[in-house]
């Protein structure tokens, strides 16, 4: 293109986040981005991807410059762009180029919350942990009794927050016979947390802890930590409403209509806040949040065992309160302002839901 000269494109959408994608965002960021429109599902019928408007001038941009953008509900149906009855936010484009990949989040709000975080945090999550997903197999290797010394239990339960499913089918036998497996056998035994692949409908991440010697599948990450730094806080930090909240932000594969998932790549890079034991008050919130982590899995065992509607309805409300006191732990421990509590409590539209009132919520 010639210098000034414009370019407007409906194209995929991955890239506003996706980790393969950091060198397209790197070379628009050389250019003014006039516009991004993020569009609804479906918007071509024999094309089942997410898409983006983007518009941009060929030249180098200002630094005061801002970006339009503007997000459509996710089962809108539309014949034509109009974006008058849309939300819009304004964005410096250089504070794009400041988050992690330089990655495009289009939500000025938010985008603030991350840039605050990010300058007074530079520890991220795999400064702290180790994760690997899980194996893959023919399903013919399952047999139902254990058949020799590399057998175990294969997990065929499920992972929600605070809660595991454990449910077992049959035995495999770990090893070269399977697709793909770890090399070490150590994401399988011992106190680890499982994390879901998938974010839930709620658009939250996943995660709860198991000790029993399984073998799980690609669907699920194993998380050991590798410092003196509790599991149990660990846990609390990812099951928070301030992570999924940056992770949904920053990740646009966690948002799209067919399999929003969540990658070791993405998630190593999330901010993560250490404990200097060294600190008394921070000691403090550290055995506070194990505490509050331990009932939470405890509320909820309790609950799967629950018999009538009043002990459920009880133990519902004591895990819901119990929840809300992690999420304003973990807003101190993130050192968040009021305001910025209040940007990440905003409900956003799950626009991924078809139940949604597109009226109601057409400016959220």
């Amino acid at each position: 293109m010639r210098e000034n000269g414009k370019f407007g494109f409906i194209i995929p959408s991955a890239w506003l986040g996706g980790p393969r994608y950091a060198e397209l965002r790197s070379s628009l960021l050389a250019t003014t981005i006039d516009s991004i429109i993020l569009l609804p599902f479906d918007v071509f019928s024999e094309a089942y991807i997410d898409t983006a408007l983007l518009t941009t001038t060929k030249n180098k941009p200002r630094t005061t410059h801002q970006v339009i953008t503007y997000e459509y509900p996710k089962r809108e149906r539309i014949k034509a762009i109009v974006t008058t009855d849309l939300k819009s936010h304004k964005l410096l484009q250089t504070a794009w180029a400041e988050t992690e990949d330089q990655k495009f989040v289009l939500d000025a709000e938010t985008l603030s919350v991350i840039s605050s975080i990010r300058k007074k945090l530079k520890t991220t999550l795999q400064d702290v942990i180790q994760i690997k997903r899980g194996v893959l197999f023919d399903i013919s290797l399952l047999t139902k009794t254990k058949t020799s010394k590399s057998s175990h239990k294969y997990f065929k339960g499920n992972i929600y927050r605070y809660k595991t499913e454990m449910i077992t089918s049959g035995w495999v036998e770990y090893g070269t016979k399977m697709k793909e497996f770890p090399k070490e056998f150590k994401w399988f035994h011992g106190d680890r947390i499982l994390l879901r692949r998938l974010v839930n409908r709620q658009r939250r991440l996943m995660a709860s802890t198991i000790s029993d010697t399984v073998i799980t599948n690609k669907n699920l990450y194993s998380i050991l930590n590798t410092g003196n730094i509790a599991l149990e806080y660990v846990l609390g930090i990812l099951n928070s409403k301030l992570i999924s909240r940056i992770y949904l932000s920053l990740v646009s594969q966690a948002t799209k209509d067919d399999f929003p998932q969540v990658t070791i790549r993405d998630l190593n890079t999330l901010p993560f806040r250490k404990i200097d034991f060294s600190d008394n008050e921070d000691k403090k919130r550290h055995d506070r949040m194990v505490s509050l982590v331990q009932t939470m899995l405890n509320l909820n065992k309790q609950l799967a065992g629950a018999k009538t509607s009043h002990e459920k309805t009880a133990l519902r409300r004591q895990i819901d309160a119990t929840d809300r006191q992690i999420d304003n732990l973990v807003y101190k421990l993130y050192d968040l302002t009021e305001k910025e509590i209040a940007i990440v409590e905003k409900r956003r539209c799950d626009t991924s839901h078809p139940t949604v009132d597109r009226r109601r919520n057409r400016n959220c």
